[in-house]
């Protein structure tokens, strides 16, 4: 790590960030994925996942759904670079970005990117 590591700055901690996809039809499906990042460095990570059959088709419904075992740990980040470090030792790293907005960008803070996937703030 360079000497600029240092957790997120305080204004997104403390939040969950999901990120949220649903497909419908005679069938739905829908899944969530969040982080909640704390201010202390700390993260945690959960999500669920479900999917619907209305029966429309075959006059029977059905539903399903799952969470995701949580998991959590230890944050840095590091310019664009998030480690994340589970309670097992474990260390990951992913791309980082906040997102922007206006014409004269200014840092948005209530959405951020993880690796390929796009999460915003419950706010």
């Amino acid at each position: 790590m360079s000497a600029d590591a240092a957790p997120l700055p305080r204004h997104p901690v403390e939040r969950v960030h999901p990120r949220r996809s649903a497909l419908g039809g005679d069938v739905t499906i829908a899944v969530e994925s969040r982080y909640n990042f704390k201010a202390d460095g700390r993260y945690g990570r959960g999500g669920s996942v479900g999917a619907l059959n209305s029966g429309a088709s075959t006059g029977v419904g059905t539903a399903i759904g799952r969470r995701r075992a949580p998991e959590g740990g230890q944050y840095r980040l590091d310019r664009h670079t998030l480690t994340l470090t589970g309670a097992d030792g474990r260390s990951r790293r992913l791309f980082f970005a906040y997102s922007s907005q206006k014409e004269l960008p200014e840092v948005d803070r209530d959405m951020i990117f993880v690796g390929g996937s796009v999460f915003s703030s419950d706010d």
